[in-house]
C-alpha cells in the first residue's frame, strides 16, 4: 500500500524561470500594438512621465478580461508571471517605449486609482470609450464590409456599489445600451448608464450616435430591435432617408397593446400561412395611433406571427372568453408568461408576437427569418462580457469608474473577435472563452534570448498554430483594401 497519493511531490518556489502558462497571451499583445490601441490610450489622462501610463492600465485590463480574471484584485496573478511581463516590456522596447517599473502591471490599489482618475474626467472617459472603435477601424480598412446590419439592445449590470439604483425589474444595477455589427461580428458602440433609465429611452439618439462611428467603407445599413425600438421618431428617421446612409432599413419587435390584439383576431383562419411545425404568419392592417403616422409617412409593414402552445386543452368557441380568463389568472401568478402574449385564436392557445418593417417587397417568412437573426444573439454577447469576460463584475463604488472598466471589456471583447475571425484559422470564431482558455491563451511557452533576439518557444499543435497565426497578423497588418 503506497503512503503517498501520488509517485510526486508539489514544492513551492520563488523562481518563476523562463516558463509561462500564457503563452497566447503574445498574440493578443501583438494584435493591441498592430491596432494602435497602445499608442491611443498613452494620452487617456495626459499623465507626467512617471509611474505606470495609461497604455499599461488598458494592457493590463484587457489581459484580464481575457486571460479568465475578473477582478483588480486578479492583477496579482499577472505580476507572479514574471514571463509575460517579460513580454510586455519587450513589447513596450520594440515600439519605443521605456518601462519605467519593476513590474510590467499595476497593483490592484494603483489599478483602481487610475479607474477614479478616469472617471473624475469627462474628456478621460470618453477617451477610454474611443478605444472601442480601434480593432473595428482596424479591420475595415483592411476588410471592408459595405453593409452593416446593427442589433441595438440594453442589458443590466447587476449591483448594490455606490448605491445602484433600481430597475424596472425591481433589482439594483447598472445598464449598458449596446449596438452590435453582424457582419464584423464586433460591438460598435456601448453607452453605460445608470440601471433606472428606461432602455425604450433616446433610441433614436442611440442609433445616430452610433452612425457616426461607422467607419469608412459602409454603403447601406440596416436595423433590428426589440420592442424597445418601438418609437415613432425612430421609424420616421430609417424611413425618411435622411440619415447618412440613406433609407435604413428596419424590422422592429412591436409591443402587445390591447388594440394590437383585437387586430390579430380579426385575421380570418384562412389568412395565416405557415412558418415552421409550429408558428404560422400573416399580414395585419394597422394604422396605429401611438405612431402619430400622417400621410405623408413612408408605409410600413405588419407582420404577426403565432406559435402553438402544446399541451393545452382545445377550446370551443364559446369557451374561448372563459380561456383567456384563464390565462389572465396565470399572467398574474407568474408575470414571466406575458412575455409570451398568450391568446385563444381558433379554439387554440398561442404564443404571439408583432414585428414592424419598411421592408415592402420580400415575403413575410423570410423577414421573419432575418429579424429572428438578433433573437439570442444580443443574449449571446451580453453573456461573454458579464460572465465570460470581466464586463459583469463592478470593480468600485464610482459609477464613472465603473463605465470605464465596463468600455474596457467592450474592448477586449472587439480585439479577441479580431484575433478569432482574422488570425486565428478558420473556424476558431465559433469557439467559446472557455475553449479559448483551455487551449490557445493557457498554451505553456518558454521564453529564450539568443543573438539579441526575443524567442517565445510554444510546443504541440497550438504552439504551430500560433506561430502561423503570428505570421498571419503580420500579413494582415500591411494590407489595405
Amino acid at each position: 500500500m503506497p503512503q503517498t497519493l501520488a509517485p510526486f511531490h508539489l514544492e513551492h518556489t520563488t523562481s518563476t524561470g523562463t516558463v509561462t502558462a500564457r503563452g497566447g497571451a503574445a498574440l493578443l499583445l501583438e494584435a493591441f500594438y498592430a491596432t494602435g490601441l497602445h499608442e491611443a490610450s498613452r494620452s487617456i489622462r495626459r499623465r507626467p512621465n512617471r509611474g505606470y501610463d495609461d497604455a499599461d492600465h488598458v494592457m493590463t485590463v484587457i489581459l484580464l478580461n481575457l486571460l479568465g480574471l475578473a477582478s483588480c484584485d486578479d492583477v496579482e496573478h499577472l505580476r507572479d508571471d514574471k514571463v509575460l511581463g517579460d513580454l510586455c516590456g519587450s513589447m513596450k522596447a520594440h515600439h519605443g517605449s521605456r518601462s519605467r517599473m519593476d513590474s510590467a502591471f499595476p497593483s490592484p490599489p494603483a489599478l483602481r486609482k487610475w479607474l477614479h482618475e478616469v472617471g473624475e474626467s469627462k474628456a478621460s472617459l470618453r477617451s477610454v470609450k474611443e478605444l472601442i472603435y480601434g480593432p473595428l477601424h482596424y479591420i475595415q480598412e483592411r476588410k471592408v464590409q459595405k453593409i452593416a446590419t446593427l442589433d441595438m439592445d440594453a442589458t443590466f449590470i447587476p449591483t448594490c456599489r455606490g448605491g445602484a439604483p433600481y430597475n424596472y425589474k425591481s433589482e439594483r444595477s447598472n445598464e449598458a445600451f449596446n449596438v452590435y455589427w453582424l457582419e464584423q461580428d464586433m460591438i460598435l458602440n456601448s453607452e453605460y448608464t445608470t440601471g433606472n433609465v428606461s432602455p425604450r429611452k433616446d433610441q433614436l439618439g442611440l442609433l445616430r450616435r452610433s452612425l457616426q462611428h461607422l467607419p469608412r467603407g459602409v454603403k447601406q445599413v440596416k436595423l433590428r430591435a426589440d420592442s424597445a425600438g418601438y418609437d415613432r421618431e425612430l421609424i420616421r428617421y430609417c424611413n425618411e432617408g435622411k440619415s447618412p446612409y440613406g433609407v435604413i432599413g428596419f424590422c422592429i419587435s412591436v409591443p402587445m397593446y390591447s388594440e394590437f390584439r383585437r387586430s390579430l383576431r380579426k385575421i380570418p383562419e384562412g389568412a395565416w400561412k405557415r412558418y415552421d411545425k409550429d408558428s404560422w404568419w400573416a399580414e395585419v392592417n394597422i394604422v396605429p395611433n401611438r405612431l402619430c403616422l400622417s400621410k405623408k409617412d413612408k408605409e410600413v409593414r405588419y407582420i404577426a406571427i403565432r406559435q402553438e402552445v402544446k399541451g393545452l386543452t382545445e377550446a370551443k368557441e364559446s369557451d374561448a372568453r372563459q380561456m383567456e380568463l384563464e390565462i389572465e389568472g396565470l399572467e398574474v401568478d407568474n408575470p414571466n408568461l406575458k412575455k409570451l402574449h398568450l391568446m385563444v385564436l381558433g379554439g387554440k392557445v398561442w404564443k404571439t408576437f408583432l414585428i414592424v418593417t419598411n421592408n415592402l417587397t420580400e415575403p413575410g417568412d423570410e423577414v421573419i427569418r432575418w429579424h429572428r437573426g438578433r433573437c439570442g444573439k444580443s443574449e449571446e454577447i451580453h453573456a461573454v462580457l458579464k460572465r465570460d469576460l470581466a464586463g459583469g463584475h463592478v470593480p468600485t463604488g464610482s459609477f464613472e469608474a465603473n463605465a470605464a472598466w465596463w468600455y474596457l471589456s467592450v474592448l477586449s471583447f472587439n480585439l479577441q473577435r479580431l484575433v478569432t475571425h482574422h488570425v486565428l484559422p478558420p473556424g476558431w470564431s465559433r469557439y467559446h472563452q472557455k475553449h479559448l482558455l483551455a487551449t490557445i491563451y493557457t498554451a505553456p511557452a518558454r521564453i529564450v534570448r539568443h543573438a539579441g533576439q526575443v524567442i517565445l518557444r510554444i510546443a504541440g499543435s497550438i504552439g504551430r498554430m500560433l506561430e502561423d497565426s503570428h505570421w498571419e497578423l503580420l500579413r494582415l497588418h500591411h494590407m489595405r483594401e
